[in-house]
């Protein structure tokens, strides 16, 4: 029997040839190839493209919130920052990541070459960006590409649990921030939330008369 491969009427490919076709009755299909006649009839009839009229703002009040960008740590109301600096901090950041972007797609031929580490050579990124006084700079920053970003901010978690936040690993952590692009993965965004609630902590433990 010459059987064709495809089913044009369905739009699929035949993975099992059946003869014929029939609409469903009072009682279930006896056999395997009678359900499969069944299924091609219906299958036959289905519009080809289906628009819901269902309205999913009806449900918003059945959605669950996994995630909420509050943290437990309480900051004392003084060693918050202002709405002010909040906004100028943005800004910078906003403009120091389109910077950096641009410097990454276009290189300085004159630039010094650095050998960054590999993504999974925790060690070297750890002598690297948290326990040296160095800050990055511009020619390491833009060697720096999204899977190193995604392994240190990883690496970074670890890291900050029982240690401060010292100038050099702040300034380290800027500019991991600053390299990575969305869209994030779920284990990125939790390194994020993690190192976000650490900040907190360290901040809620700074003593204002200390300075």
């Amino acid at each position: 029997m010459d059987v064709d491969s495809s089913d044009d009427d369905i739009g699929q490919a035949v993975a099992f040839y059946v003869e014929g076709e029939e609409p469903p009755g009072d009682s279930p299909p006896m056999t395997a190839e009678e359900y499969l006649r069944q299924v091609r009839y219906e299958a036959k009839r289905c519009p080809k493209t289906v628009v819901s009229n269902i309205d999913p703002r009806k449900y918003d009040h059945l959605k669950t919130n996994r995630y909420s960008n509050k943290t437990s740590v309480q900051i004392p109301k003084e060693l918050l920052p202002s709405s002010e600096w909040e906004s100028q901090f943005l800004l910078h950041f906003s403009r120091f990541r389109q910077n950096l972007e641009a410097q990454h797609k276009d290189p300085k031929p004159n630039e010094t070459k650095f050998n960054v580490p590999r993504p999974d050579a925790r060690q070297e990124w750890k002598r690297l960006t948290f326990n040296s006084d160095q800050t990055p700079t511009p020619h390491v920053i833009a060697r720096i590409d999204h899977v190193r970003v995604e392994a240190v901010l990883s690496y970074f978690t670890e890291w900050l649990q029982n240690n401060v936040l010292t100038h050099a690993r702040g300034m380290w952590l800027y500019v991991l921030l600053a390299r990575l692009q969305p869209p994030l993965l779920a284990e990125t965004a939790s390194a994020v939330r993690a190192i976000y609630t650490r900040c907190c902590q360290l901040r809620a433990l700074v003593d204002m008369n200390s300075e």
